[in-house]
């Protein structure tokens, strides 16, 4: 696995007034231990937030895949189509039955306009963890590096 596990979540500085408003812009979702939630290609413009179980995050390379990370309650996962619209760049599948909220990125841009400062912390979250995995790859990097020299 390539990512470790963060000190803060999607609702990291939310409170549970704010936590509630925005679960109600989402879709609650569920899929069994073994189901493919989505795939390396696909496009849904979507953030998932795991509500319960586990899921991980894997890309397929040579014939193998490659878990990147393995994620838990309140983790996210197809942020970066959700902020620039474009294909997803791995794929998403549960190790356990697992239960999750999707939010549409249409949805959000309705919801951010009239909550401005609960998408703020969302989108402050949301960097706070794509800064956090790039660290941990660049990391990984290195070690790789070093161990070719």
């Amino acid at each position: 696995m390539l990512f470790e596990e963060k000190e803060f979540n999607i609702f990291t500085d939310f409170n549970e007034e704010e936590k509630q408003l925005f679960l109600a812009i989402c879709s609650p979702e569920s899929c069994s231990a073994g189901e493919i939630i989505l795939e390396e290609g696909q496009m849904t413009r979507s953030l998932y937030i795991i509500d319960e179980g586990e899921v991980t995050i894997g890309l397929e390379i040579e014939g193998q895949t490659i878990v990147l990370a393995e994620m838990k309650n309140n983790d996210f996962f197809g942020e970066m189509s959700f902020l620039d619209g474009k294909l997803h760049s791995a794929t998403v599948k549960a190790t356990k039955d697992t239960t999750f909220f999707i939010v549409r990125k249409f949805s959000f841009d309705i919801f951010a306009k009239k909550n401005p400062e609960i998408s703020k912390k969302l989108y402050e979250n949301i960097i706070k963890t794509l800064l956090c995995r790039l660290r941990n790859t660049n990391t990984i990097i290195k070690e790789l590096k070093e161990d070719k020299s």
